[in-house]
């Protein structure tokens, strides 16, 4: 009697494939489905920080946050978050929408409802201009010296609108400490100005102060 071999095919490799994408597939929707979605309206306490250029990440803290399809809406305004990360139910991260300058609501929505809204400063991009050139006439000289001390201590001069120009010892204030930097650097070998200096740039140093317009700067 003649004994037939038995001969074992490879499993195909594309069905494989196939049932492994299936099976994967299958978890994660499993895992979405099971994601359990709080019924508590969310509460905002603060964002941080509190005001950001358009594209900028920024953290907000509260309570109640959710993520995945718990989390229906973070906006700004009308303008929905590009971008959000869960951190914990007290966190996250979300990116400012692209809009234009000025004060905007935040407001977290979520499968629970919404949150109350905190105020939020989209911030506007700064102009370049030179630290030094408070008069901003194209150089830097006494005249600068002369320009910080007359919006200091003369009520009727108006402060100049690149205050950030007229921070000269780049401490993050407008104050006397400023004409006197300025001096010394001028006229007893003091240190120059940090940068932006001598030629046009932004403040590489975070700040409160501010430069609406910077006319010697293209």
């Amino acid at each position: 009697m003649t004994r037939r071999s038995t001969i074992r095919r490879p499993f195909p490799l594309s069905l494989a494939l196939a049932l492994t994408v299936l099976f994967g597939t299958l978890l994660l929707s499993s895992a979405a489905v099971a994601q359990p979605c709080l019924m508590l309206v969310p509460e905002l306490d603060q964002a941080v920080p509190p005001e950001s250029l358009p594209q900028g990440e920024i953290t907000l803290e509260g309570f109640g946050f959710q993520f995945g399809v718990c989390l229906l809406s973070v906006t700004f305004g009308s303008a929905s978050s590009p971008s959000t990360q869960f951190i914990d139910a007290f966190q996250m991260t979300v990116t400012v929408p692209d809009v234009s300058p000025g004060v905007y609501p935040i407001q977290v929505t979520t499968v629970g409802g919404e949150s109350n809204t905190i105020s939020f400063t989209v911030l506007g991009l700064e102009p370049d201009w030179v630290r030094g050139d408070c008069n901003q006439d194209g150089a830097y000289n006494i005249a600068d010296a002369v320009t910080i001390l007359a919006a200091l201590f003369d009520a009727g001069t108006v402060v100049p609108n690149c205050v950030d120009a007229c921070d000269m010892n780049d401490d993050g204030s407008f104050d006397i400490s400023d004409p006197i930097f300025g001096l010394a650097n001028l006229f007893s070998s003091g240190a120059p100005p940090s940068a932006p200096h001598p030629g046009c740039g932004t403040d590489p140093t975070a700040d409160s102060l501010d430069c609406e317009e910077f006319t010697a700067c293209p």
